[in-house]
């Protein structure tokens, strides 16, 4: 995960009512702000098969907005430049394989150095031996030396086997034919419709199957408690060296918000079934922010009650209206594409929800709060299983001078702040 740093101007204040599971009393206005000095960037990895039945393909997709990069004049326009480095590490910490590239983009006019709509996509592919690897993403662009950071836990599947198997699903936002009918894929990497983007294609390939038995695909959209929302399904024979299927992906009337995409194939008495996770991104909504009750909601660390309360009542084109006026108010950068600040706010409630989540959403737990308006520690100490002691954490923001402490009182993941006091007096200190 990148790194993410509190700025201390006043670029944006919250106040209002505000109830916390260990604090009764209301906070002061506070100061929050995205670090200018980190690019975001997405990324996405896919495997399949390989040419050698021990190895497993893997391929990392990153996707750049425009506005995240650089640009510098020049002859024909504006150019900018990145380094893009890819790395797997084996679970002993040492570096199993990795690859630098570095990409150009060139745009025509300085309107376009500025776009959050347009992107430079980039990829890397590795064979690897199947296994359970770190992977480290790293982008940093080459004139501000600006870096971001993102590192996950991944699993690569073995494909040397016998029996029916699938490779992993990927997502692609447009296909193209050149002049000889080839067609070339532009990857979605997020997995998210965007404004007004009516269709989605997914790819995958099937491998070990009998070409002599009928291959019958199902896949539905389902809602992550497993509901399904939509089925489909397509029966066909395949040639002996064909495996790759393309499907188009509607949008319909799916709402804004994160679904399921379940996956089965079956060829004679053989199935195989994959899962990936695609969202629905609303018009005027952040990319990390689906819906917009919950988006209404999740504002009580930085709007007054009031306000909230206000959204809460409004009907739906109401509710958006003063959910864009609110934001337009904080942004620091008006008459561009982006509001930086209600960016890196989602960013934030995005990463707290899939890390923090214990009997509640993360965003709304003790460490939730803390991370959405400091932003991520220097440094976590972690102590799960001492047999003295509940599980703990410390975290430690050496920039602010304090360390914050969390149990986990009921052995579930709930872990609630043992001095909250501290917590408020640096709210007060950075405002």
């Amino acid at each position: 995960m990148r790194r993410l740093i509190i700025l201390t101007a006043g670029a944006l204040l919250w106040g209002g009512s505000f109830t916390a599971s260990f604090c009764q009393t209301q906070p002061a206005d506070m100061a929050f702000s995205r670090n200018e000095d980190v690019p975001d960037f997405f990324y996405d990895a896919v495997t399949s098969a390989s040419g050698d039945s021990t190895k497993t393909m893997l391929t990392v997709y990153t996707k750049i907005s425009y506005d995240e990069l650089q640009f510098i004049r020049d002859s024909t326009g504006y150019k900018a430049k990145y380094e893009l480095s890819v790395t797997l590490f084996n679970p002993r910490g040492e570096q199993a394989v990795g690859r630098v590239l570095l990409r150009e983009v060139h745009v025509g006019t300085f309107a376009a150095t500025n776009s959050r709509k347009d992107n430079s996509t980039a990829d890397v592919s590795f064979t690897v031996p199947p296994g359970s690897y770190d992977l480290l993403v790293s982008l940093m662009d080459f004139d501000s030396k600006k870096t971001g950071q993102k590192k996950t836990k991944m699993k690569v599947a073995p494909y040397g086997g016998t029996a029916l198997s699938l490779s992993d699903i990927f997502f692609i936002d447009q296909i193209k034919a050149d002049s000889t009918g080839k067609n070339s894929y532009l990857p979605s990497v997020t997995g998210n419709y965007a404004d007004k983007q009516d269709s989605m294609y997914f790819q995958f390939e099937i491998y070990h199957f009998d070409p002599k038995e009928e291959v019958r695909i199902t896949w539905a959209v389902q809602d992550l408690g497993g509901k399904t929302i939509r089925n489909h399904a397509m029966a066909r024979m395949f040639q002996p060296h064909e495996n790759t299927v393309v499907i188009t992906l509607y949008k319909g009337d799916l709402r804004g918000g994160r679904y399921r995409l379940s996956l089965l194939v079956q060829n004679g008495k053989s199935e195989a079934k994959k899962l990936r996770e695609i969202s629905v991104h609303w018009a005027g909504m952040p990319v990390y922010a689906m819906n917009l009750d919950q988006a209404v909601e999740q504002l009580k660390y930085i709007a007054k009650g009031g306000d909230i309360k206000k959204m809460r009542k409004a009907p739906g084109a109401e509710k958006q209206k003063l959910f864009d006026e609110f934001w337009k108010s904080q942004d620091p950068t008006p008459g561009t594409d982006e509001n930086e600040l209600m960016d890196e706010y989602y960013r934030r409630v995005d990463f707290a929800n899939a890390n923090f989540a214990a009997f509640q959403d993360g965003w709304s737990t003790d460490r939730g709060m803390v991370y959405i308006i400091l932003g991520p520690p220097e440094e976590i100490d972690r102590h799960p299983f001492e047999s003295d002691t509940k599980p703990y954490e410390i975290w430690y923001y050496y920039r602010l001078n304090r360390s914050f402490y969390f149990q986990d009182s009921t052995g579930f993941g709930d872990y609630r702040m043992l001095n909250p006091s501290s917590f408020w007096e640096v709210v007060q200190q950075i405002h």
